[in-house]
């Protein structure tokens, strides 16, 4: 958690590494980056070329350099809240594996702790849109009041954490 520090998410949590069916999955964001889409396309291409590496198909992190800077990659996060099973992290990999007609490989959590609810509504897919720059509404907070304080600290994996940095994934 961001601003809780007393709140541990994942302490008594289930974490294992499966594969999903993308169109099974609920994103948590109203928009999905041409321009990370397109870098995600040219990755996979070039890994699988390569290296016979699929990003959809990771089953550890990965760390490489693209346009001169070192990147590293795991595994879209999924994260059960209730029926859902919402994407945390890595929705652009999900939403290629959508277009691939693909499984994806993903670290699954389940059994968060009940007083850590997932910081965003679930949406369906219909209400994604794919865009040029992050727009103004990015996603529905649980709690608009206190979005912050439910949010996931992935800074741990390198990822960049909260997106309010204007990291991407």
């Amino acid at each position: 958690m961001r601003e809780d520090k007393g709140k541990y998410p994942y302490k008594e949590a289930n974490i294992v590494l499966t594969e999903f069916n993308p169109d099974h999955l609920k994103p948590a964001a109203f928009y999905i980056l041409d321009e990370q889409m397109q870098t995600h396309r040219q990755l996979r291409n070039i890994l699988l070329k390569k290296y016979a590496l699929d990003i959809l198909k990771l089953r550890c992190g990965l760390v490489y350099r693209y346009a001169n800077q070192i990147h590293t990659m795991y595994p879209p996060i999924i994260e059960e809240f209730g029926e859902d099973h919402i994407v945390l992290d890595g929705l652009h990999r999900v939403a290629l594996a959508r277009e691939f007609e693909t499984n994806i490989a993903s670290i699954f959590i389940s059994k968060v702790s009940s007083d850590c609810p997932f910081p965003c509504l679930p949406i369906e897919w219909a209400q994604v849109s794919l865009v040029q720059a992050v727009p103004g509404v990015k996603r529905l907070p649980r709690r608009p009041d206190a979005y912050y304080s439910l949010h996931r600290n992935l800074n741990i994996l390198n990822l960049g954490g909260s997106r309010q940095n204007g990291a991407k994934n």
